[in-house]
C-alpha cells in the first residue's frame, strides 16, 4: 500500500500572501490575482516542504 503525500492548506490561515508561490523551488504553487488561495501542482512538487517551514502564518502542511 503506497502512502501518497498530501499537500493541506489551512484556508483560515491563510492570507493570500503569495510567498509560497514566490518560494517555491519548481513552481508546484500558483497564485493569481483571480485566486484566493494558492493552487497545488502536484505532479510538479518535489515535497522539500520549503512552502510550510516559509509560510509566515502556518497555513500549509505536508502530511504522509
Amino acid at each position: 500500500m503506497s502512502s501518497r503525500k498530501e499537500w493541506i492548506l489551512t484556508s483560515g490561515q491563510c492570507t493570500s500572501c503569495g510567498i509560497c508561490a514566490d518560494l517555491c523551488p519548481e513552481a508546484a504553487l500558483v497564485m493569481t490575482r483571480e485566486m484566493a488561495y494558492p493552487e497545488h501542482l502536484y505532479e510538479k512538487c518535489t515535497w522539500c516542504a520549503l512552502c510550510c517551514s516559509e509560510c509566515p502564518f502556518q497555513a500549509i502542511a505536508i502530511k504522509g
